[in-house]
């Protein structure tokens, strides 16, 4: 990420925030959590599977966000840098 995309990214989330009407990255990530959780829970009955769930929870979602933004970011920017960045500051 460039200075310039770096910048520009928090310019916009100090202009937008997390606007409710737009699709916006991390509303879509408290989806996921929120869906994941109530299926990690079902099975998490001890303290033992609870952390285990929890680590699962963070490292699973992390992991999906991560791939997922660098697919795209990647994807975009093969078919134009200019279209990659601007995917970069918008995620």
């Amino acid at each position: 990420m460039s200075s310039f995309e770096l910048i520009s990214a928090f310019l916009l989330d100090l202009v937008l925030g997390d606007p409710p009407r737009l699709p916006h990255p991390v509303r879509w990530m408290g989806r996921l959590i929120g869906i994941s959780e109530r299926g990690l829970r079902s099975w998490a009955v001890t303290p033992g599977t609870e952390r285990a769930a929890g680590v699962l929870l963070a490292v699973g979602v992390t992991g999906m966000v991560y791939g997922i933004s660098a697919g795209l970011i990647w994807i975009f920017h093969r078919a134009h840098p200019l279209l990659g960045s601007l995917v970069m500051i918008y995620l």
